[in-house]
């Protein structure tokens, strides 16, 4: 509970792969949007706290969901000859308003 008040997320600069990544937790402000209904997020970059941060505060937003792995595109890959999935990061439900 602590960490909620400092920040809107938890994170730390990670060297590898993507030379320096920012990755933590982000606390939710609103966990029953979130189609699992934890109460914190981890995530990989500081561009997906941000957008985490948009889905959970938007109020045109009614559910999201992050990497589930339900959430898989098949494809095939001709270099390597072989059947793959793609799995989606985000999957949202926004509220459609009136249209002028």
């Amino acid at each position: 509970m602590a960490m909620r008040n400092r920040k809107f997320y938890q994170g730390q600069a990670v060297k590898g792969k993507y030379k320096t990544a920012l990755r933590g937790k982000y606390f939710l402000s609103h966990p029953e949007k979130n189609l699992r209904g934890s109460k914190y997020i981890v995530f990989k970059s500081k561009l997906e706290a941000m957008f985490i941060k948009f889905l959970d505060n938007s109020p045109d937003v009614i559910k999201w969901d992050y990497e589930n792995p339900m959430n898989t595109i098949p494809y095939f890959d001709p270099v390597q000859q072989r059947q793959r999935r793609y799995f989606i990061d985000f999957v949202m439900w926004i509220r459609s308003g009136p249209v002028l």
